[in-house]
């Protein structure tokens, strides 16, 4: 979708990817790893942005957040890594 329309919202690959989902998605847990940039001061934000588009309570979105502190490539600041856990019905 980047290469050939340009898209750079996940908003959108995120609608893309629940098109070949056949069941509803009921819990969510989010894990980052990043130094830049700052995620924790966003982590509601995103919490309800996933919660509007997946049409489950905020509450059943679980998004956590590390500087990683140096220790790991993404703690160094080279990337972004994230582990996504899904539970569907």
């Amino acid at each position: 979708m980047c290469n050939k329309r340009g898209i750079k919202n996940s908003e959108e690959y995120l609608k893309e990817a629940l098109k070949y989902l056949n069941e509803p998605i009921t819990h969510i847990s989010i894990s980052i790893e990043c130094k830049v940039p700052k995620i924790n001061a966003k982590i509601e934000e995103m919490r309800k942005n996933i919660a509007r588009i997946l049409n489950i309570n905020d509450n059943c979105v679980g998004i956590t957040a590390t500087s990683g502190e140096e220790l790991t490539e993404f703690g160094k600041g080279n990337g972004i890594n994230v582990f996504a856990c899904v539970r569907v019905e």
